[in-house]
């Protein structure tokens, strides 16, 4: 079976690239270019918002959270993730269990070789937990904890998807 390629969003996702290079270098980058298999793959349209619940965040996780899930085999490169926020400051985040618990609704279970974080607590200002509900398999705050604000890198809105 042969696949035909689209010119149009292979253009288009060149184009962005380009701009996102001479961007980063004289202005606040413009787009995110996602890779992963947990979210829809393609270019994604960086916004100028604090990010709130639901929101798609570019998020970089601390040095010492990424070598101990790289050198676990559960990162598969060290970089950006892309991931919902599920709870901010104020929300009640807690452990129980195989469940985590956002203000009294369980909202993940466990499915990785990885703990669950322990947690039980209201987040802080500048705190926000980031997490696919619809993937039990997802590398999230369920297994880091809580993202602080510097960790986050953009607010994100997709441009151009692919399923």
């Amino acid at each position: 079976m042969r696949y035909q390629i689209k010119p149009l969003p292979i253009f288009l996702i060149i184009l962005g690239l380009i701009l996102n290079i001479f961007s980063a270098n004289k202005l606040d980058q413009y787009f995110y270019l996602n890779t992963t298999k947990s979210l829809p793959r393609g270019l994604y349209w960086v916004t100028k918002k604090i990010p709130t619940v639901g929101d798609l965040v570019v998020i970089d996780l601390p040095i010492e959270v990424q070598k101990f899930l790289f050198e676990e085999g559960h990162l598969q490169f060290k970089g950006l993730l892309l991931k919902p926020v599920i709870a901010m400051e104020g929300d009640n985040v807690c452990r129980i269990d195989n469940s985590i618990v956002v203000n009294n609704q369980i909202k993940l279970t466990k499915n990785k070789r990885l703990n669950l974080y322990p947690i039980c607590r209201h987040l802080i200002t500048q705190e926000f937990f980031v997490a696919i509900v619809a993937h039990d398999n997802s590398l999230d705050s369920r297994y880091f904890g809580p993202i602080n604000r510097e960790d986050l890198k953009a607010v994100v809105r997709p441009l151009i998807v692919f399923k």
